[in-house]
């Protein structure tokens, strides 16, 4: 199930753990990640990194991104994805245009002023298409380049400024720098907890923690305790990675097909010890929500009546696709605005395709039985409505400023698109069972 971070946060924060967010490489690490999350029932923010193009193995980014995201709206936990360390603004863009969920700039080495400026764009661009916005403040640096504590001063977030970059960006999470680097450690991790504590109590969103590898569970058990609710992991798990592949080169007798199952036996081993130390195993909590809930939920956060439907029941049965969403909103959501049939049965005609059409060309018994589930549709939706028209379901022309109006005041969505959606949505579960 894919949602925002900032609705896993919140849900982390209110249970008192950490979100592990995790960096992919490629589709194959990505699926990994998510199938032992699933296996934990954990809350995920999947990862990428800008930085990591150039590894991914494929040729045409868009349609890689597209793969894991299909792989995210199945899982059956939720799960947020995430672009990570983002420095242009041209990275921004495109991760909202693939529909990535949250996006992080990181201006953190750029004067004040310059950071709060970045960060605030980001933020008017995103949050109107209910994207989450994570920034840092001081700077987290790589591989050891501050140990001790006199040396790291300079970089470490000062508690104050964080409550004023807060308040002046409007972020939803915050990174903040607290001892901890990006890569391996040269030396003992030094965390400054008593930093930590000063920018909990005057920060008012979800603390992130990167640079999480080498830093150790009871230093890691401590942050979450302290408020960290987003923990970044990658180099354990490439560093496993490595080891496991290192093991099977050294066997003359190994079958190369045994490469995959020992990367993911170590992406396996290392994501499951952060999530057993971020507290979230078990916490999948939105998982455990009814389809006609769901369906409630994204109406709610602005989806079409056919977009709700379809990708309620999507990310439950497993037929999810960005192209098909584009055809729910493109032809649910405008022919319900013109007047004709109801998106919410729209929405339903497009589960019952999924679910029992084919696109096999020999494969004509198929496609005659969706036809025939989909009358049956129509049929009891106009039995119980009296009408499949949007504008005789509401009295409403959605062309007439006027009348818009009126279906706002007299709350037209609680008395007709409700009803019709909790209609189409009823019928398809007693379909299914």
């Amino acid at each position: 199930m894919l949602v925002s971070l900032k609705n896993l946060l919140s849900e982390a924060e209110r249970g008192n753990y950490a979100v592990i967010a995790p960096d992919f490489p490629t589709l194959e690490v990505a699926d990994a990640l998510l199938r032992c999350a699933e296996q934990h029932n954990a809350p995920l923010a999947l990862s990428f990194s800008p930085s990591l193009k150039p590894y991914a193995g494929v040729t045409d980014f868009a349609h890689f991104i597209r793969m894991v995201r299909e792989m995210a709206v199945q899982a059956n936990i939720p799960v947020a994805l995430h672009l990570d360390h983002a420095y242009r603004m041209e990275d921004i863009e495109e991760a909202i245009r693939l529909g990535f969920t949250s996006v992080m700039m990181d201006a953190s080495t750029e004067p004040w002023e310059v950071n709060v400026e970045r960060t605030r764009q980001v933020v008017e661009l995103a949050h109107p298409l209910g994207i989450s916005v994570e920034a840092e403040l001081g700077h987290v640096a790589s591989s050891g380049r501050y140990l001790t504590a006199d040396s790291q001063q300079g970089w470490l977030t000062d508690p104050q400024e964080a409550a004023e970059f807060v308040q002046r960006t409007g972020i939803d999470a915050l990174a903040v720098a607290i001892g901890t680097v990006h890569g391996l450690y040269a030396g003992e991790p030094n965390l400054d907890f008593e930093r930590l504590k000063n920018i909990r109590e005057r920060v008012s969103v979800p603390l992130v923690l990167h640079g999480s590898s080498g830093t150790g569970e009871q230093k890691l058990r401590r942050c979450v305790e302290m408020g960290i609710r987003k923990i970044n992991v990658y180099s354990d798990l490439m560093k496993a990675i490595i080891q496991s592949a290192r093991g099977l080169l050294a066997d003359s007798e190994a079958d190369p097909l045994d490469f995959i199952k020992e990367q993911r036996n170590a992406v396996n081993r290392v994501l499951s010890e952060y999530l057993a130390v971020s507290g979230s195993m078990g916490k999948a909590h939105l998982s455990q929500i009814s389809i006609k809930n769901r369906v409630r939920a994204l109406f709610s956060q602005g989806y079409t009546c056919a977009e709700a439907v379809y990708l309620a029941f999507a990310e439950r049965e497993g037929f999810y696709s960005d192209a098909a969403m584009k055809f729910q909103s493109l032809l649910g959501g405008g022919i319900c605005n013109q007047g004709g049939m109801c998106g919410a049965l729209f929405g339903g005609l497009a589960v019952i395709a999924a679910r029992q059409s084919s696109v096999q060309g020999a494969d004509r018994i198929s496609r005659s039985q969706a036809n025939s589930t989909g009358t049956k549709l129509i049929d009891a939706f106009n039995r119980r409505h009296s009408s499949v028209y949007c504008i005789d379901l509401t009295g409403t022309n959605f062309q007439d400023a006027e009348q818009v109006k009126r279906f706002v005041e007299n709350k037209v969505v609680e008395k007709a698109c409700l009803p019709a959606l909790m209609s189409v949505t009823d019928w398809l579960l007693e379909m299914r069972a």
